[in-house]
């Protein structure tokens, strides 16, 4: 499938692993974020064990490639290789932002989104099949860049507020512009080494949640 193949495995595998996890958060007829949660270590656990195993038979070549691509890495960048990220990820930005007035009302809660004529689980597998379609095709090419996830929403959350209908759009330019900031620290910081991203992301994600977490812990001491 040349160079289609990559993306169109992490696109198929992720969802089929997102459905996995969402159907046993749900076999006994409810679900909940507990669920779900224990769901989706066991997964984790499991898709690492295959990891493993497939990491003990490569070979040093291989082994070098998986990793820089577990750390993540902008190395393989080209306008080729945007091209293929965006056939399968702009369709499902633009989906998502379509939820934008739904995604409104869940922030509610479960109960009260339903009395407004939400069908919250109907949304919710929409948003989890799009969201892992989408990190399907991207990471297959990138590779695992830690807290972007994390650190982009919230940073745009403080700028735009909390309605999605310019948080989901703010998130996608504020995670772009961390990924990008990180690639050029990491070029910088020791130039021709070609520092993986994450190392870097993660650095700035461990800094932010222990700066958080020290104000957190001088307000309370003040009160």
């Amino acid at each position: 499938m040349g160079e289609y193949g990559i993306p169109l495995c992490g696109f198929v595998s992720s969802l089929l692993i997102t459905l996995l996890v969402y159907k046993a958060s749900n076999i006994k007829g409810g679900q909940s974020a507990s669920h779900l949660l224990l769901s989706g270590v066991a997964a984790n656990s499991f898709l690492n064990a295959l990891i493993g195993f497939l990491v003990f038979r490569a070979s040093n070549e291989e082994l070098r490639d998986f990793m820089f691509w577990s750390m993540g890495s902008l190395s393989e960048a080209s306008w080729e290789t945007f091209g293929i990220i965006a056939i399968f990820s702009i369709p499902m930005m633009i989906g998502l932002m379509l939820f934008s007035r739904q995604l409104n009302a869940m922030l509610l809660g479960d109960e009260e989104s339903f009395l407004v004529g939400i069908n919250v689980a109907k949304v919710r597998v929409c948003i989890f099949t799009m969201v892992a379609l989408m990190m399907g095709a991207i990471v297959s090419f990138c590779g695992v860049i830690g807290f972007v996830g994390l650190a982009g929403p919230h940073l745009a959350r403080i700028i735009v507020g909390n309605n999605h209908r310019y948080l989901l759009l703010g998130s996608i330019l504020s995670g772009s512009i961390l990924v990008v900031i990180s690639d050029w620290v990491a070029r910088v910081a020791i130039p021709e080494s070609n520092i993986p991203i994450g190392i870097i992301t993660s650095l700035i994600g461990a800094l932010s949640h222990t700066l958080t977490q020290i104000q957190q812990t001088t307000f309370w001491l003040k009160v």
